[in-house]
């Protein structure tokens, strides 16, 4: 079983998104997926409620523990396991980073954002865990895309060269309780995941 931690220091980069989209996109590869959400805000939990789907499975921390759900995914014989964290440095990143295969960094391209992965990036490096970081939620057109990478390679950690545009179809996707692969698979927001995808594969990180 693939476990897939994703994380990011600062709110709002889009850890909840990217769960999703990895999980959904290894249902279409006709794999068996799960996510276990750690946020006290439950966004992947809510997401699950609306969705007309019944797979991936989805579950809260709640009063379990993540080895512990690990544990019955993988008695269930799950084939991926996306793990949703918090922000900031709570002690449960720390702990799905450990438990996990591969870890993934979530950040926008702006100053603010970028300043908050030092932190975590130096955490994976001493944890020896396969890791990357994704460039998400870029203005379309946004000039700082290129410096972001720029300031980003010097935490010796690989950047998906495929950077998720903030594409309105997302949003309208987890109103819905789907991803834009789902709702719109031919679009660019759709060919933008399926392109990370094939990449964090390529890379033995999903």
């Amino acid at each position: 079983m693939r476990t897939i931690t994703v994380a990011s220091r600062k709110g709002g980069q889009g850890k909840s998104f990217l769960a999703r989209a990895i999980a959904v996109l290894a249902l279409m590869e006709d794999k068996s997926a799960g996510i276990i959400d750690t946020d006290p805000q439950g966004t992947v939990a809510l997401w699950a409620k609306r969705r007309p789907h019944t797979a991936p499975t989805v579950v809260h921390i709640g009063s379990g523990t993540v080895d512990g759900h690990l544990a019955t995914f993988r008695k269930a014989g799950a084939d991926l396991v996306a793990i949703d964290t918090p922000p900031n440095v709570a002690p449960i990143i720390n702990v799905a980073a450990t438990q996990a295969d591969s870890v993934l960094i979530v950040c926008g391209v702006y100053g603010e954002d970028l300043e908050q992965v030092a932190v975590l990036a130096d955490m994976v490096i001493k944890l020896e865990k396969p890791s990357a970081i994704i460039l998400n939620r870029v203005p379309q057109g946004a000039s700082a895309l290129r410096e972001a990478r720029n300031a980003l390679s010097t935490f010796r950690l690989p950047i998906c060269p495929t950077a998720i545009i903030q594409r309105v179809t997302h949003p309208y996707a987890s109103v819905e309780g789907l991803t834009a692969s789902e709702r719109e698979p031919g679009s660019k927001a759709a060919e933008e995941l399926s392109k990370m995808y094939e990449w964090l594969k390529k890379e033995g990180l999903a």
